[in-house]
C-alpha cells in the first residue's frame, strides 16, 4: 500500500480517481518543477525524492539517441542544464540572502517523519 503523501492528498482534493492516478503515475515534470526542486535543495539541502541528492548536468537538448543514453545512464537523479542549474541557484541565494525569508529557515530541515493511522501508513517530510 502507497504511504499517505501531501502531493497525494492534493490530488484527492480534486477526486478519488485523480488521487488513485497520482499514487500510481506521479506527475509528469516540467522546466519549472527542476527549477524548484534544485531551489529547494540549495535552500534546504537534499532532494525530496532522491536521497543522495545527486545532480547531474546535461548540456544539450532532450531529445535523440545521445540524450536517451545520458537520461538511462542517470535514470534516478536530477538531470538539468547549465542554465537551469544557474536559474535555480540564482533563486535558492534569493531566499536564503532575504531577511525576512531567513527567519523562517532555522531549524532542523527535511527529516523525514512516519507514521500510522489504523492500518494505513503515512509520510512526509517537513521543509523546516
Amino acid at each position: 500500500m502507497t504511504p499517505v503523501r501531501f502531493t497525494h492528498l492534493k490530488a484527492m482534493s480534486r477526486s478519488p480517481l485523480h488521487y488513485a492516478h497520482a499514487t500510481k503515475h506521479g506527475r509528469p515534470d516540467s522546466a519549472a518543477m527542476r527549477l524548484g526542486r534544485i531551489a529547494h535543495w540549495n535552500v534546504l539541502g537534499g532532494m525530496p525524492d532522491d536521497e543522495d541528492g545527486r545532480i547531474v548536468l546535461w548540456d544539450g537538448t532532450r531529445q535523440g539517441n545521445a540524450w536517451k543514453a545520458f537520461a538511462t545512464e542517470n535514470a534516478g537523479h536530477e538531470i538539468v542544464t547549465p542554465s537551469e542549474w544557474e536559474k535555480a541557484l540564482a533563486i535558492g541565494d534569493a531566499v536564503i540572502a532575504d531577511p525576512i525569508a531567513a527567519r523562517y529557515l532555522e531549524g532542523v530541515k527535511e527529516t523525514a517523519i512516519e507514521w500510522a493511522i489504523g492500518p494505513r501508513a503515512c509520510r512526509s517530510r517537513p521543509d523546516i
